[in-house]
């Protein structure tokens, strides 16, 4: 059982993760309506950032930063 494991394809440039209207969406207490977005920069790198100022994100359990 994979708990708290997500597998999504990432196979556009950009991808939008929230609660409404997002290409990913997720339900939860802390999720906002746009959350966080995912951007392809180069062949096989990919860039995580927020998209409201105080959303928080997670990576592996760690807090993202920077």
């Amino acid at each position: 059982m994979l708990s708290y494991v997500i597998c999504h394809s990432l196979n556009t440039d950009e991808i939008t993760i929230g609660s409404r209207d997002c290409t990913i969406h997720l339900n939860g207490l802390s999720i906002l309506e746009r959350h966080a977005i995912i951007r392809h920069t180069d062949k096989n790198k990919y860039e995580l950032t927020p998209a409201e100022p105080v959303a928080k994100i997670k990576v592996n359990g760690h807090n993202l930063n920077g």
